[in-house]
């Protein structure tokens, strides 16, 4: 009787074993579900980036894709899974398009960084009593210091010979905000 019950109970561990490796993990499950919902980007899925992007302590993942005259980045919001928010922003050349913006260069590179604003970004540095506007660029500046003293990682996209464009998380919007410094 024990050798049945022993019999029994290694095939069912077998046949739990072998369903989970049948089942695609939930970053392959969540990738899959990306690439379908923003079908007209070629995903760069072997650069993908995972690190906590969003300031809550998730790991998060992001995608550099490219676009047939364009550039695109793609994250999936942590927890990944088949469930996760996924947000696309797109850049496109517009004609005949000469600027040096790096999202619309030949070849961009999408890479992690501290987040942070430039120190007297839009002239809001300095002022005694700064306007509405000022105010909400410090409270930003104030939150991503925050985060990013926790771990939370923003992006840069880099090219030869461009203006870099610096991405992070905006939590009222939830999605990338950016700034370029000329």
């Amino acid at each position: 009787m024990r050798t049945l019950g022993g019999a029994v109970l290694l095939g069912a561990l077998g046949a739990s074993t072998l369903a989970a490796a049948k089942l695609p993990d939930l970053r392959e499950q969540a990738l899959r579900i990306f690439r379908l919902r923003y079908s007209g980007v070629r995903w760069q899925v072997e650069r993908a980036i995972a690190a906590d992007f969003t300031g809550d302590g998730e790991s998060d993942l992001v995608l550099q894709g490219n676009l047939e005259r364009g550039f695109a980045v793609g994250v999936i919001v942590g927890p990944i899974g088949p469930l996760s928010q996924t947000r696309s922003l797109q850049w496109h050349a517009r004609g005949e398009d000469t600027s040096s913006d790096c999202v619309t260069s030949a070849a961009p590179v999408l890479t992690v960084e501290v987040p942070t604003l430039p120190a007297d970004l839009w002239g809001c540095v300095g002022h005694e009593a700064p306007d509405e506007f000022c105010a909400k660029v410090k409270k930003t500046d104030a939150w991503l210091r925050d985060v990013a003293a926790r771990g939370t990682r923003g992006l840069r996209v880099t090219g030869e010979g461009c203006d870099e464009l610096h991405l992070y998380w905006n939590p009222q919007s939830k999605t990338f905000d950016d700034w370029k410094a000329k």
